[in-house]
């Protein structure tokens, strides 16, 4: 069946089991072709029979169906015409993980960071209407998205402007990790209220299908017997559930009911984070994202030494020796390293949710009150709170350290989840420090000093391996010159240092290691360039802003970076290679220019 589905209309006319048959074969689809490419994999089993429910009820692209993050939408993609391409994706030259515009019609909005679907969705139905278009507007949000701010700003609007639109609220109790806050603790009052599963359980069997229509939501009413109204409701939308997220019967027929209620609603689906492979089912956020596998085997994983668990073990280090140590995560703890310091001090690491706003301006308070907060995050969501960067931790000059993983190329998960601006747009923030390792010895270095720095400072590293390549330390707040008495003078930090020490064994350069990016010692730096008859600066960060550009407006130095602009999808070393920043070109480029 699954061969014959290349659109969405190819669905409308399958009988409920025929549904739940094409179901069955989209999650063997999905598992048997990420066991060769890897990818998002417990989030979209859980959405398979939620994504052929809306395809079934709306009719898409002159629907609009807006997807919050879009790593979940891989059984969208197979209903849209790109069933053939799934073994293409994240991969270099092949189709997105998330949704991309340009991809396909049936994609009207990408993204790659949560809670953007709601403040779409507002947009379009605002364009819609002002163009005398009658077509629906849905948006999937999950639970874990719901604890970032621009979700409640778009409900508050949308509750005021009262127009149509569905809001389904994919609710699995995750984000990557298991979700927090006071809305993962209300949601789940909805889910396991006593009361309200009694009643369900007493009176729904006995009711004909017939009632339930003339009531319209029989669940909402039944709801209401027993628990007061929900924080939807109190925003001015129409609130629905919660119904089975992997029973087609009911997921279509809630849609039906609700879709042409004249204003704001909430459909409240239940799904499981993967759901139908038993293994994923067991640990969804082992799962989450995967690399290939053997599906008949369970992934064990193994200890790590990359860069995230190198500062995660130090923090707790530092935690023990200083009271003042406290870390603060955006719904990644896991992804940050910071699990063993979650065991070992659990009252000292804030978890705030997706909420990256928040994150920096709580650390910024955090660090005037007297603490010393050390927020995770990954370069791409850093983006997010940018502003208080400037307004909450520049201005008040706040102690505060921000660990930055995942900064450079960062591979599968494409354009937007690249770390290749962080330099570009924390060299624009006042007062900033910006530090650089190379390896484990530098990083851990870094870390121990920034307990006595009392100004603000970034410490960015990659995701990946931690490697070993420190001889000679140095006064860690110095930038640290290798030197044989060439003409030429290599300069660059962090991630390319591994392969740029390489080629300094190999080839007639000196190298110097600027990992104190910002801020820059004129002084310094002149006295070390004037020895040299070519300067060349190396870095995987895109032009505009970076440490080149900046050395550029005073010095005669020749830059290699990244293109100003997006960079898609692909392994690091192809995404390396496809800008020039592999091995062999550095080698070219280094002796040639």
């Amino acid at each position: 069946m699954l061969s014959k589905i290349n659109s969405p209309q190819d669905i409308k006319d399958l009988s409920l089991v025929e549904l739940e048959v094409l179901a069955s074969q989209i999650r063997r689809y999905l598992i048997e072709t990420l066991e060769k490419t890897g990818g998002h994999l417990s989030s979209n089993l859980g959405t398979v029979e939620l994504t052929l429910a809306i395809h079934k009820v709306f009719d898409a692209p002159n629907d609009r169906i807006v997807w919050d993050v879009g790593h979940q939408t891989y059984t969208h993609k197979i209903l849209t015409g790109r069933r053939d391409q799934l073994d293409s994706i994240r991969q270099f030259g092949g189709i997105s993980g998330f949704l991309k515009c340009h991809e396909s019609d049936y994609d009207c909005f990408g993204a790659g960071h949560a809670t953007t679907s709601l403040s779409a969705l507002l947009g379009f139905i605002i364009a819609d209407k002002a163009q005398g278009r009658d077509n629906y507007h849905v948006a999937v949000i999950g639970d874990g998205a719901l604890s970032g701010g621009m979700a409640f700003e778009a409900m508050n609007t949308m509750g005021a402007r009262n127009q149509r639109a569905m809001i389904i609220l994919n609710d699995n109790e995750m984000s990557i990790g298991h979700n927090v806050g006071y809305l993962a603790k209300k949601l789940d009052h909805v889910r396991n209220s006593p009361g309200y599963v009694a009643a369900k359980n007493k009176y729904g069997p006995n009711m004909s299908q017939q009632v339930k229509k003339t009531l319209s939501s029989f669940k909402k009413y039944l709801r209401r017997m027993v628990m007061p109204s929900t924080l939807f409701e109190e925003l001015g939308l129409r609130y629905y559930g919660p119904v089975d997220g992997h029973n087609l019967e009911e997921l279509i027929a809630a849609m039906e009911i609700i879709k042409d209620y004249h204003g704001p609603t909430v459909l409240h689906v239940l799904t499981k984070k993967g759901k139908g492979y038993g293994f994923a089912e067991k640990n969804p956020i082992l799962y989450h994202g995967v690399g290939p596998f053997d599906a008949s085997k369970e992934i064990v994983e193994g200890k790590k030494e990359d860069f995230s668990a190198v500062f995660g073990n130090k923090l707790v280090e530092m935690a023990k020796k200083d009271s003042r140590v406290f870390a603060i995560t955006a719904a990644m703890t896991q992804g940050t390293g910071l699990e063993k310091f979650s065991r070992t001090f659990p009252n000292r690491l804030i978890d705030v949710g997706i909420a990256e706003e928040t994150a920096v301006t709580m650390a910024a308070s955090m660090a005037l009150g007297g603490l010393k907060p050390y927020l995770a995050i990954y370069s791409t969501f850093l983006q997010r709170g940018f502003d208080q960067l400037i307004h909450d931790m520049a201005l008040h000059q706040a102690p505060m350290v921000l660990c930055i993983d995942r900064s450079g190329i960062v591979g599968a998960d494409g354009e937007t989840h690249q770390g290749i601006y962080d330099t570009s747009f924390l060299s624009i923030v006042p007062g900033i420090n910006l530090w650089a390792p190379m390896d484990k010895v530098e990083l851990e270095a870094m870390l121990e000093e920034s307990l006595s720095f009392d100004k603000p400072l970034a410490i960015k590293y990659p995701r990946g391996n931690c490697p070993l390549l420190t001889k000679e330390l140095g006064n860690i707040r110095e930038n640290l010159l290798y030197s044989k008495g060439a003409r030429t003078l290599v300069v660059s930090y962090g991630t390319m240092m591994e392969e740029l020490l390489g080629l300094y064994e190999e080839e007639e350069f000196d190298l110097y290691n600027h990992r104190i990016i910002l801020p820059l010692d004129l002084k310094k730096l002149g006295e070390v360039f004037s020895a040299y008859e070519r300067v060349i600066v190396i870095e995987d960060n895109i032009y505009t802003g970076s440490l080149a550009e900046k050395l550029a407006g005073h010095f005669d130095i020749v830059p290699l970076t990244l293109d100003d602009g997006f960079l898609e999808q692909g392994s690091r070393e192809e995404l390396r290679k496809s800008q020039g920043l592999d091995r062999e070109a550095l080698r070219r480029f280094i002796k040639e220019g």
